[in-house]
């Protein structure tokens, strides 16, 4: 079907939500989050045979799942939260790129081998 018109909005964009605009605030002020962006420098930091990812940072990624003590001492350390990029942080949730702390702020990572 050829349009020769552009789509009209029907009604007014939604809004942003208290709750995610005091999410947004709290990851912008947390210093663990900021420890983290100091270690990366805005990249990803994937190191996959030898060669970091080139991409820049989006997500930041957390080792130990939320259940595990997200607000909690152990659980939201700089230590276990790691800075990645969209595609790095995709593969870490679909359990195709794995990833430890080796307890330095470097972790190891590497593909899963489905073979």
């Amino acid at each position: 079907m050829i349009r020769r018109a552009p789509l009209r909005r029907t009604g007014r964009l939604k809004a942003i939500s208290k709750r995610r605009r005091a999410s947004q605030k709290f990851t912008k002020s947390d210093p663990v989050y900021q420890a983290v962006d100091r270690r990366s420098g805005g990249r990803c930091e994937v190191v996959l045979d030898g060669i970091r990812c080139a991409k820049r940072q989006s997500d930041r990624h957390h080792l130990r799942p939320g259940g595990a003590g997200r607000n909690s001492l152990e659980g939201h350390t700089p230590h276990v939260v790691l800075a990645v990029c969209r595609n790095h942080h995709d593969l870490a949730h679909a359990r195709r790129l794995a990833i430890v702390a080796n307890g330095d702020g470097m972790f190891a990572c590497r593909l899963a081998d489905f073979s």
